[in-house]
């Protein structure tokens, strides 16, 4: 089965945290992959797979050419909403260079703490896999 999850979770790591040039360091952002609870630590980038969903498979049916891959952000901040906005912004910049559109939001969601939510979404093939 093809998946892209784990590519963007890497990839956002590298982008926000330690790439030369990143604007955070994994002591100043906190990446989680959790739909349930509030995090523990703050500020946290949140980075959830809603589905990697079939949209072309082969001809035999033996395997799959292209998902609908949807990924949401959660921004948390402790602080502010303005820092929460500020993550989801550069995270934001990451998953659009990784040819991935806006379907939702961003939005407050805030219950507690300063909570941003962004959904995105992007059609992958097996071959543009790599290349993510």
């Amino acid at each position: 089965m093809l998946s892209v999850f784990s590519i963007v979770k890497k990839r956002l790591s590298e982008k926000l945290q330690t790439q030369e040039g990143a604007p955070y360091t994994e002591a100043t952002l906190h990446m989680t992959s959790t739909k349930n609870g509030a995090p523990t630590e703050f500020p946290t980038l949140n980075v959830d797979s809603l589905g990697e969903i079939s949209t072309a498979d082969c001809l035999k049916g033996n395997k799959q050419c292209a998902i609908i891959s949807t990924i949401e952000l959660r921004t948390h901040s402790d602080v502010s909403l303005d820092e929460a906005r500020e993550i989801m912004d550069k995270a934001g910049d990451v998953m659009l260079s990784m040819g991935y559109a806006v379907i939702q939001g961003p939005e407050d969601v805030s219950e507690a703490n300063h909570v941003i939510s962004t959904r995105f979404r992007r059609t992958v093939s097996g071959i543009e896999i790599k290349n993510l």
